[in-house]
């Protein structure tokens, strides 16, 4: 889906209810307009709400080869 960071992390913690403790959380975050810096915000943004879902020692968030900076991909084990 090609919306700011933060807002697919708002419609991915409505749902965290849903996924039993210890669930994989997979979610990737794409810059849908261009511009570094509003990306760098958002993401860091993005990436504290993920955190917050998530076991802290789980959460790792890299960049997929073929997004280079425009693209991050964020996984960890939803918190028990």
């Amino acid at each position: 889906m090609n919306i700011p960071p933060t807002d697919c992390m708002e419609i991915v913690s409505t749902a965290k209810d849903l996924l039993a403790p210890g669930a994989a959380l997979v979610v990737t975050l794409k810059n849908h307009r261009g511009g570094r810096k509003f990306m760098y915000e958002n993401t860091e943004k993005a990436a504290e709400m993920f955190s917050a879902m998530c076991e802290p020692s789980t959460v790792r968030k890299f960049q997929l080869i073929s997004g280079r900076e425009q693209e991050y991909t964020m996984v960890g084990r939803t918190k028990a």
